[in-house]
């Protein structure tokens, strides 16, 4: 795939972030703008799909210790 697709993919999934606010989709995000990053130097289909999977599957439990930060510290401007 070229790198004009993956960003476009990126793209589709930061739009249902923001939608979400669940940091579910931007982990999405950021595997398709580094598999976009690895369209420049390889033309491997396989090797982009595996960046985006693996990168993906990785950074989703990192996130969750974020997003419960950000939400918390959200509600507890809410209530001030």
């Amino acid at each position: 795939m070229s790198f004009l697709a993956w960003i476009a993919i990126a793209v589709i999934f930061l739009i249902l972030e923001i939608a979400s606010f669940s940091f579910f989709y931007a982990c999405f995000a950021l595997g398709a703008i580094l598999a976009g990053v690895s369209a420049f130097f390889t033309d491997s289909v396989t090797l982009q799909a595996l960046i985006f999977m693996i990168l993906s599957v990785v950074l989703l439990p990192l996130s969750r210790p974020l997003a419960k930060k950000l939400i918390g510290e959200i509600a507890g401007t809410r209530g001030a």
